[in-house]
């Protein structure tokens, strides 16, 4: 594990790490995002081989290990919750645990691009005159252009919950009304 974890995550962190080295804390992460994606997802849509993914993640823990992922999930929620804008707080726990290396050729577009790009595609946005402009991001990464077009919405005082959507699959897409 990477050291200097921000101390507003080291509880998220040292709930990740719940098996002093059984399991590596990268893989833990990975498939507490995999088994809280597939269970949100399966709200809304749900397919068979979402489910057997998830049992396969699952299926490598003990009991007692799994009443540790709600915890997790309860936790990340915490950490979203104070935050006063839309962050990239998974992102910032994955870098931290020391989650990204060169070797997984993984490339981070910088926040700033992010910013600047929502704030272009927001002001041409405004300028139309129809009910509704869709924005397409279909290799969105981390998410970085998501969540920057979220502040940027919320910076300008636009109801950013009620107007950003998300689409499905491989296409992930805003609607500005």
């Amino acid at each position: 594990m990477k050291q200097g974890i921000n101390k507003k995550y080291k509880n998220f962190v040292s709930l990740l790490n719940f098996s002093n080295g059984k399991y590596d804390i990268i893989d833990v992460f990975k498939d507490f995002v995999t088994i809280y994606a597939i269970a949100i997802k399966n709200k809304f849509y749900y397919e068979e081989i979402d489910e057997q993914m998830y049992f396969k993640t699952i299926k490598k823990y003990e009991r007692c290990e799994l009443d540790i992922f709600p915890k997790l999930k309860d936790e990340l929620q915490n950490l979203y919750m104070q935050e006063p804008k839309i962050k990239d707080v998974l992102g910032e726990i994955y870098y931290q645990i020391g989650a990204i290396k060169k070797g997984n050729k993984q490339f981070f577009s910088p926040k700033e691009v992010g910013i600047l790009t929502a704030l272009l595609t927001q002001n041409n946005l405004s300028k139309k005159k129809q009910e509704f402009d869709v924005i397409y991001d279909c290799a969105c990464g981390s998410g970085i252009l998501l969540l920057s077009f979220g502040n940027v919405l919320m910076d300008k005082n636009i109801e950013y919950t009620k107007k950003l959507f998300i689409g499905d699959k491989i296409l992930i897409l805003y609607v500005f009304v």
